[in-house]
């Protein structure tokens, strides 16, 4: 069984989670600002989803690991089942 050297989030991770809080500000800000006489409902609700997932895969995919983003086989004992 394998896990993460550590405990801290890796690059990737907070790049995906922050391109995510970015995004929904950006879509609040385009309703809110910008697209208020154009679309007066608003962006649709699944058009935003669609729009969030794609640019936080994009950002997951680009950003580059860490040196500290490792991952360690944990040692399995002989009866087979993984050490805690």
């Amino acid at each position: 069984m394998y896990r993460m050297k550590n405990n801290i989030p890796t690059r990737k991770v907070a790049g995906g989670a922050l391109a995510a809080a970015l995004t929904s500000l950006l879509i609040w800000l385009l309703e809110r600002v910008f697209l208020p006489g154009i679309l007066p409902d608003g962006i649709p609700a699944e058009i935003q989803g669609a729009i969030l997932t794609v640019i936080v895969f994009l950002v997951g995919y680009y950003v580059p690991p860490a040196a500290r983003d490792q991952i360690v086989a944990l040692e399995q004992p002989a009866n087979g089942k993984t050490a805690q």
